[in-house]
């Protein structure tokens, strides 16, 4: 087997490489796959049709195709700048795979384990190499392992409800409670503190909107795994407009605010079409193919065209969201199957890296 060390923060394979010996050259940058018909079967060579199962890393310096043994170092996990075919779509982090027959990569709509860290779309078509000035940058996941979730509507009952713009309270005045409504509030006032699955927030002022202060604010509760939750909202004096959560919130333990300029304006509190993910992620990548499965009539499920929107965080459960691009109803028309690839019975699977 080949050796192991580490180099920059990367894990770095450095021999046992043995390349073709076609008198081609492997430069730094070249993407290498398997040479899966070789008895060592760590050949390294260029990719045949099967791009990314044989893929093997990219090269950090020059390799020669001598058909002998090097030591030259092969970046199989972590940041490593490669040869690159520009595409249109190719932003940070979209997918990146290599192309058969080639030793550059190109944009993947599917996932891959590679993700593109720069943007490569200033001039689709064509090759970018490592030492020109903004070369293209890749992040090898390690063994390109991936974390699937399914979201079957049956995991949630009849689905996640509707977006309520005033589900949680409605019309509240911050001055009747010394500006902090609690839990007990929220269900004394008819409202919902305990949503039925972790969602984004939104805080409106619906009227005096001249009594609502420059400030903040703060939603206390807890993320899907009933761990403590808080995010501030900032407002501007006599602002109308609504603002929304950035991350998924489970449960409504408290709401402050952090004054008022007037004692008449009142407030409502709802939650959105945006779901919390249960699992941490580096990147907001959107899922294979692209779609989205809702439920269009009961028990028929349709496949969307417009892809989700994801939020990621690597560090804060409650920052990894999704939000269809169809509206959710919580039954019959608009409930939510899954998202991700089409899993040929109506259900669907998303893959993303953590």
């Amino acid at each position: 087997m080949p050796g192991w060390t580490t180099k920059d923060g990367n894990q770095i394979l450095l021999k046992a490489i043995k390349t073709p010996g076609s008198g081609a050259r492997f430069p730094a940058g070249s993407a290498v796959g398997y040479n899966i018909a070789t008895d060592d079967g760590m050949s390294i060579r260029r990719f045949n049709a099967h791009a990314v199962d044989h893929f093997a890393g990219v090269l950090d310096e020059n390799c020669a195709a001598d058909g002998l043994v090097h030591d030259n170092a092969l970046i199989a996990e972590g940041l490593a700048k490669v040869q690159f075919l520009q595409h249109a779509l190719s932003t940070v982090g979209s997918w990146a795979r290599p192309v058969p027959g080639r030793t550059y990569m190109t944009y993947a709509n599917f996932p891959t384990g590679i993700i593109l860290t720069v943007d490569m779309t200033a001039t689709p078509g064509e090759v970018v190499y490592p030492e020109e000035a903004t070369p293209a940058i890749v992040n090898i996941m390690p063994n390109c392992v991936m974390r699937k979730l399914v979201m079957y509507a049956d995991e949630f009952g009849d689905g996640p409800l509707a977006a309520d713009a005033d589900g949680v309270i409605a019309g509240f005045n911050p001055v009747a409670l010394d500006l902090v409504c609690t839990a007990a509030d929220i269900v004394a006032g008819g409202g919902t503190a305990t949503l039925d699955v972790a969602r984004n927030l939104i805080a409106r002022p619906v009227t005096n909107t001249g009594d609502v202060a420059a400030g903040t604010v703060t939603f206390v509760g807890t993320d899907a795994y009933g761990a403590a939750a808080t995010e501030a909202l900032t407002f501007t004096a006599n602002q109308t407009e609504p603002e929304i959560t950035a991350m998924a919130f489970a449960s409504i333990a408290t709401i402050t605010w952090s004054g008022v300029d007037g004692d008449t304006a009142t407030w409502d509190i709802g939650w959105q079409n945006i779901l919390g993910l249960p699992f941490l992620m580096k990147y907001a990548l959107v899922p294979y193919p692209d779609k989205v499965s809702l439920e269009v009539t009961a028990g028929n499920y349709g496949l969307e065209l417009t892809p989700p929107t994801i939020a990621a965080s690597a560090t804060v459960i409650e920052s990894n969201t999704v939000e269809l691009n169809g509206a959710l109803t919580g039954t019959g028309a608009g409930q939510i199957a899954g998202i991700g690839t089409d899993q040929g019975d109506g259900k669907v699977l998303i893959e993303l890296p953590y």
